[in-house]
């Protein structure tokens, strides 16, 4: 596995690899870490890396730029963001972050998080699409969101859509602990390829403009800042 880390201050580097390092030899996982202080440099090997971590305040541009630069090309490789300014977590929204670690909490958020991807290496985590008597194996993080029309779901991929039975309440409470939430009563989305959000409306990562009830916009921010903190 090669990751990246991306820091202007070597000390934090350091302390980042030396985690990663002691949680990769725990779970037998092989790594290879580059550590950067330019992100102009880092850009240059971008595609090469499984997970980029990610400080939004770079020597030469800022983490953010970065992340825009990589997303232009690549939707694979996952991005954690490091950061002082909590406000931000909605700004990195739209580069699909896989956390947001705060600083003045490096150490927990830092150790969850690395945890939470070696693991997610490991278990794929599978949904299964029932299309009449045929099972369709989809994988959670291809899922953009499901959109419900009387008890028949739509189930909207990156690259396909599958029709199932059922009820959002259901799949609401079975997907939550993925990154899954309601944003309207007809709508159950992957916080993962939410891309942009207003009062009104959300974009996910296909580009497709969804509804958003204003009566669950506390509790999406709410959801938002503590998926990118700890889960997705």
């Amino acid at each position: 596995m090669n990751i990246a880390i991306g820091n202007k201050r070597i000390n934090i580097s350091i302390l980042i690899k030396e985690k990663i390092l002691e949680m990769s030899k725990k779970l037998n996982i092989p790594v290879n870490i580059s550590i950067f202080t330019n992100g102009t440099e880092l850009l240059i090997d971008k595609n090469k890396f499984d997970i980029i971590f990610l400080d939004t305040d770079m020597n030469d541009i800022t983490g953010i730029q970065i992340a825009n630069c990589i997303r232009i090309t690549n939707n694979t490789t996952k991005l954690i963001f490091i950061s002082d300014n909590d406000e931000l977590v909605f700004q990195v929204l739209k580069y699909q972050p896989y956390r947001f670690i705060r600083k003045r909490y490096l150490n927990n958020e830092l150790k969850e998080a690395i945890l939470s991807f070696f693991q997610s290496t490991k278990n794929s985590n599978t949904f299964i699409c029932r299309t009449g008597n045929i099972n369709i194996p989809v994988n959670l993080n291809e899922i953009c969101f499901f959109e419900i029309f009387g008890h028949n779901i739509e189930v909207h991929t990156v690259n396909k859509k599958f029709h199932i039975t059922g009820t959002l309440n259901t799949l609401q409470n079975q997907l939550e602990p993925f990154g899954f939430m309601r944003i309207h009563k007809s709508y159950l989305v992957n916080i993962k390829h939410i891309l942009n959000f207003d009062s009104k409306n959300i974009t996910m990562s296909n580009m497709i403009v969804l509804p958003f009830s204003k009566y669950r916009n506390a509790e999406f921010k709410r959801k938002i800042k503590d998926y990118n903190r700890k889960e997705v």
